[in-house]
């Protein structure tokens, strides 16, 4: 039986389809209860959308119930209510001080047929404003919540909440309620202040197994660049950052546990608060104003990559990979040698670059080389072949195992070695972070090795070239991403 690699038993997991659809969600067990069972505010989630269960504001009906969800130290009255009417069809009500925000309604047997449409067609769909084609915004008005935390983070706790800016977006799918990051500057008491907030029994959580949580904390080592406003030159650290993304009262609660305990703002980096997709590209902070002592911009790598950032496949996160090194080759062992060799003679390393160009204007031109130096590189797919005939052949599997991401190839020589190569590009895939396109690649893998028996090698390459009169960009990595708290 043949042994696939690491990478080839990995799950795909990035949504790709380029205007929203409903998504199908893995959801909570507690949310599998059918409609018709439901007599008791014990049998619905505690936690829901920006809400915690309201026990006394259950009530039965004749062909239903209603239950209302509160966040009482930020709104009056519900955040969230629920009607269920004829056993089968739910309404979700969102509000905000009394005002009614989001209205949705959907049918099914059980509560997760029945929110689906909520979850899948009104909230993955609005929660943040994108720029369609035809220069469509939509939403068209901010949800009112945005601008309230905003001024509410930076006058009670020091931090920057990030408003959505209105761009080309993916689909979201988060079925434990609308996302948001929270990037820490790590201490030495944090660890300890996150084992006291895990604790608290009245803190936001959903009861999600490992795949499906709903927010997990990931750190690594960033190297940000940074230079004070009021100077030319340049200085460059190195700051450890903690991720929490997570449902969006999560993060609120967490920040504010944390700052109640220690400061967030009395190191060089400010903790922030933004959208997950914020952190799939490399992200700019400004603390402070031109002038001020202190004040500076912060350039952050992409922290997240686009599973995380932008949603998710069929409802589940996909795992932090860590270390990559495992995943970076497979096929035949005796493949993987000479395509190395090859790999090393047609790029040495510190050598020229080598220009690759099609006969389509459309294509990108790009031009490869590898180089010992700290600098931004991207991951590209090398694959050799016993019969070199069938480099089209490469050429289809990756293109379309890749959810038509991975879609530029081209044929590189060494002496009278061929093999081929595909390139990262990251303003075609979203994939800034290197994880992200490693998990691009199970199903192109998983071809390679079974259908043509090649031996493949993702090799790190300077990238350089251009696109549509734009030029093509990549970023440093941040470093392994590790889960857990």
């Amino acid at each position: 039986m043949l042994q696939l690699s690491p990478a080839a038993s990995l799950q795909p997991a990035i949504p790709m389809q380029k205007r929203p659809r409903r998504p199908v969600y893995a959801v909570p067990e507690s949310l599998h209860i059918p409609l018709a069972d439901i007599d008791a505010p014990e049998k619905l989630p505690r936690f829901l959308l920006l809400g915690e269960r309201d026990d006394a504001s259950f009530k039965r009906t004749e062909n239903g119930f209603h239950v209302e969800y509160v966040w009482p130290e930020f709104s009056t009255g519900p955040v969230c209510r629920l009607e269920v009417n004829d056993e089968k069809r739910i309404q979700v009500i969102e509000l905000w001080n009394g005002e009614k925000l989001f209205h949705s309604s959907g049918t099914g047997e059980t509560l997760t047929d029945a929110l689906n449409y909520h979850f899948g067609g009104t909230l993955a769909l609005r929660d943040a404003q994108r720029i369609f084609p035809d220069h469509v915004v939509a939403p068209a008005h901010l949800d009112p919540r945005e601008p309230f935390f905003r001024g509410w983070f930076s006058r009670e706790l020091g931090i920057n909440w990030k408003l959505p800016v209105p761009g080309v977006r993916l689909n979201v799918e988060q079925p434990a309620g609308i996302l948001r990051a929270l990037v820490l500057p790590c201490s030495a008491s944090l660890d300890e202040l996150i084992r006291q907030y895990r604790e608290r029994s009245d803190s936001y959580s959903v009861e999600l197994d490992d795949r499906l949580r709903h927010g997990v904390f990931s750190h690594r080592v960033a190297d940000v660049s940074w230079h004070r406003l009021n100077h030319q030159r340049r200085y460059v650290e190195h700051a450890e950052c903690r991720i929490f993304v997570g449902a969006w009262r999560a993060v609120v609660e967490l920040a504010q546990f944390l700052h109640e305990r220690r400061s967030l703002t009395d190191g060089r980096f400010h903790a922030f608060a933004c959208f997950p997709h914020n952190l799939v590209k490399p992200f700019r902070i400004q603390q402070g104003r031109k002038g001020e002592k202190g004040s500076i911009v912060a350039e952050y790598p992409p922290l997240l990559p686009p599973q995380l950032g932008i949603g998710v496949t069929e409802g589940f996160t996909p795992r932090a990979l860590g270390d990559l090194s495992p995943y970076r080759s497979g096929g035949p062992e005796e493949k993987q040698r000479v395509l190395r060799q090859a790999i090393e003679r047609a790029f040495p390393i510190d050598g020229n670059p080598k220009l690759f160009a099609l006969s389509n204007p459309a294509a990108p031109t790009i031009s490869l080389r590898r180089s010992a130096e700290e600098q931004a590189k991207v991951p590209v797919l090398c694959v050799l072949l016993d019969d070199t005939s069938r480099m089209y052949t490469v050429a289809g599997i990756v293109c379309d195992a890749s959810a038509n991401r991975v879609k530029l190839g081209h044929v590189a020589k060494a002496g009278q070695q061929k093999f081929f190569i595909a390139p990262n590009l990251p303003d075609q895939t979203y994939c800034h972070d290197p994880e992200g396109f490693h998990y691009l690649l199970p199903d192109v893998v998983r071809q390679l090795e079974t259908e043509l028996n090649a031996g493949w090698i993702v090799e790190d390459f300077v990238l350089s070239g251009r696109l549509a009169g734009k030029d093509l960009t990549s970023s440093r990595a941040a470093g392994p991403r590790q889960e857990g708290w």
